[in-house]
Parts: C-alpha cells; sequence; structure tokens
C-alpha cells in the first residue's frame, strides 16, 4: 500500500545544459530524494527544483533543491546525518533504517564535481538539501 507522498518536479525554463558526470549525480540525486521520501510523512510531498542562480563572486550556479515536508532536523542533527556511520532514528518507522552512509557519501560525491551542499531544516516542519554547481567553461 502506497504512503501518498506527492513528487512534484520544478525546473525553471532558463536553466542550460550542465557537464556533469551523470552516474554520480544519479547517485547523489537517487539518495537525497529516497531520504526525503523515507522521512517524510503520509500524504505529505517532496518537491525537487532546479534553477540557475549567480553566486556572490558573479559566476553562474545550477541550483538543486530536493525539500521534504519530513520531521526536520536540529543543527546537531544535521552535522550527524553528514558524519559516516551515525543514524537518525526514522519518526515514522520508529527504527534506524539505515548505515550512516549515503549522506557522507553524497556530499563527496557533489564535492568531486565542484559542487556544494547545504541543509536547512527545521523540526516539525521539513527539510532542504540544496545543491549547487558552477557552470565551468567547457
Amino acid at each position: 500500500m502506497g504512503r501518498g507522498i506527492k513528487l512534484n518536479v520544478e525546473v525553471a525554463e532558463d536553466v542550460s545544459l550542465i557537464k556533469l558526470d551523470m552516474r554520480r549525480m544519479k547517485q547523489v540525486l537517487t539518495n537525497l530524494i529516497s531520504n526525503a521520501v523515507k522521512y517524510s510523512p503520509n500524504n505529505s510531498s517532496v518537491t525537487i527544483s532546479a534553477k540557475n542562480l549567480i553566486s556572490e563572486n558573479n559566476q553562474k550556479q545550477l541550483e538543486i533543491i530536493v525539500s521534504d515536508q519530513g520531521f526536520g532536523m536540529t543543527k546537531e542533527q544535521i552535522n550527524l546525518a553528514f558524519q559516516e556511520y551515525q543514524t537518525i532514528a526514522n519518526p515514522n518507522s520508529g527504527k534506524v533504517d539505515s548505515f550512516g552512509l549515503g549522506l557522507p557519501i553524497t556530499k563527496k560525491l557533489v564535492e568531486l564535481q565542484k559542487g556544494t551542499i547545504e541543509t536547512t531544516s527545521e523540526v516539525g516542519k521539513g527539510t532542504q538539501m540544496i545543491l549547487r554547481f558552477p557552470y565551468l567553461m567547457q
């Protein structure tokens, strides 16, 4: 039986092609989306959005955000989630259903492609995983 989680995808019309490793990006997005679904309550939504932005140093970047309406995390839990073998119990299932490697690996894969990953979260409201990749000269 399904959990009724709606998946929304929002891609800005002006998003340009960017040179990233397709295999690594598949692993990154699969991990972030599956975490968002896993930690979201029934009948909520997960949104994946992509848009261009200009950084503080005037460089064009691709920004991808995976956001959920899950239980959210404290700053301490966010720091813990990015450490290898550290886990956070899933309040939707009452158990820890992770080995604690997904986010540390995701962070490394993003950084290998000159990107950054940032997390914003509010307990009881949800979490946003924000990826930014520079458009490099080809």
